[in-house]
């Protein structure tokens, strides 16, 4: 069987949305510390930030946001600490408000995506479900918030989702990563609804991240970056005269620690991708057809984002896990967060995929480990035991062995402390894709 190894730090997806109203960009974020943090560029002033939005250990994952010509507002939505789909809204007479709970705790298992359909005046949100599944909730001023739907079947999705609306075909096209590595896209319009999901050509294996799906009117075309398994920024394309290109390489290998989010300027008729760099700083590529790319650069300090997970090469066998930084002390009687640094050792051949092994550094005391499993190929009953009775497990016969799409998630329970899951999507033929949740 193969051996491969990763080690899974903390980073951000960050997201970004063009508001014509001030000629500016606004990079939302999930700080450090749990916040919802925000970068902002315009012309006349440059970068201005980073501002915190929301209080410390609001968010639980990367945002999403959108921009309502109808209100004038950017509405930003995310997961919140239980698992349920929150949004906060601004607007220039309002300021900030929320957040607002939209969904029941326990919804998301990834960060939003939300997109603006002029046709229905509506903001729809796309996130991936506890099943795996495509999932969405929509907002109009005559409906409310109506949904959730299922729009495909459970285990479909690897990473979050991301939505852009196409203007040409007056349809939402949802892009994502699928279990053995390749692009996906879920497409929807009036006439006939949801497409069964469809595989980008070319695309299969070369995704180590979610897609950023920008629409770019100069050349009517969508425009699908991602990164790539060694840490280059790629970029697939569309348009009706060619179909999906072959992915390339924007960047050099090792810029990016997460998935990418784009965005179309139209006063400078330049797509922007932004991400964050391995020492956790928000850094964009910018490209324009008098310029070509250009970048990558710097916007925050080192630091400023965190907390969801992606993969670089460390020992053998093996992925290794490591929580944010320590936080500052809780009041009496608040759950300590735990900062558990957790090593999973692998082993495959192609359709098999065998826990091999699992260490756990710096785990408090009386502290019970689960594994659970969704998917066709689970083994029948979970593992559900303290550490070293875990730890005797998997050195025995009791080893599980998992199948491609198969999802696991790994809980940590500790008296005083909340509790932490990591999840693990197995992939065909590769290292399992593993995140904190």
């Amino acid at each position: 069987m193969a051996r491969a190894s990763a080690a899974v730090e903390a980073s951000a997806t960050p997201t970004a949305v063009y508001d014509p109203d001030n000629q500016s960009q606004e990079v939302y974020y999930q700080t450090s510390n749990g916040a919802l943090g925000e970068m902002a560029w315009a012309s006349s002033t440059g970068w201005l930030g980073p501002f915190a939005i929301t209080a410390a250990g609001t968010l639980s994952s990367a945002p999403g946001a959108v921009y309502d010509p109808d209100y004038h507002a950017e509405d930003v939505y995310y997961e919140a600490s239980n698992g349920s789909l929150q949004e906060m809204g601004w607007t220039a007479s309002t300021g900030w408000q929320g957040p607002w709970t939209i969904t029941a705790a326990g919804t998301l298992a990834s960060a939003p995506s939300a997109v603006y359909d002029p046709g229905y005046k509506a903001e729809d949100v796309y996130y991936e479900a506890k099943s795996g599944a495509l999932s969405e909730v929509a907002w109009s001023a005559s409906t409310g918030w109506v949904g959730p739907y299922a729009l495909t079947a459970a285990g479909t999705l690897a990473s979050a989702p991301s939505a852009v609306y196409d203007p040409d075909y007056a349809a939402e096209n949802i892009y994502y990563e699928v279990s053995n590595g390749g692009l996906d896209e879920t497409a929807w319009s009036a006439s006939n609804g949801f497409a069964a999901p469809y595989a980008v050509t070319g695309a299969a294996g070369k995704l180590s991240s979610g897609p950023g799906a920008v629409y770019d009117p100069d050349y009517k075309t969508e425009n699908v970056y991602f990164q790539a398994s060694t840490g280059s920024l790629n970029e697939t394309v569309w348009s009706a005269s060619t179909g999906f290109v072959t992915p390339y390489a924007v960047t050099a290998a090792d810029t990016l620690t997460s998935a990418p989010s784009s965005v179309y300027d139209p006063g400078y008729k330049a797509e922007d991708a932004y991400y964050e760099a391995p020492n956790g700083s928000l850094h964009e590529s910018a490209w324009s057809a008098s310029t070509g790319f250009l970048g990558p650069f710097a916007i925050t300090a080192p630091g400023t984002l965190g907390v969801t997970a992606v993969t670089k090469p460390t020992g053998a066998g093996s992925t290794a896990l490591t929580p944010p930084p320590p936080e500052t002390k809780q009041p009496p009687g608040h759950l300590r967060r735990m900062h558990v640094k957790i090593s999973l050792a692998w082993s495959w051949d192609h359709r098999r995929t065998r826990l091999d092994g699992a260490s756990f550094a710096r785990m408090p005391h009386g502290t019970t480990v689960t594994i659970s499993c969704h998917g066709r190929g689970c083994p029948r009953h979970e593992l559900n035991a303290a550490y070293g009775k875990l730890r005797r497990l998997l050195r025995s016969s009791h080893r599980p062995v998992y199948r491609a799409g198969d999802r696991l998630v790994i809980g940590l329970s500790a008296p005083s402390y909340a509790p932490e899951q990591v999840r693990a999507v197995i992939r065909n033929g590769r290292l399992p894709a593993v995140s904190l949740v």
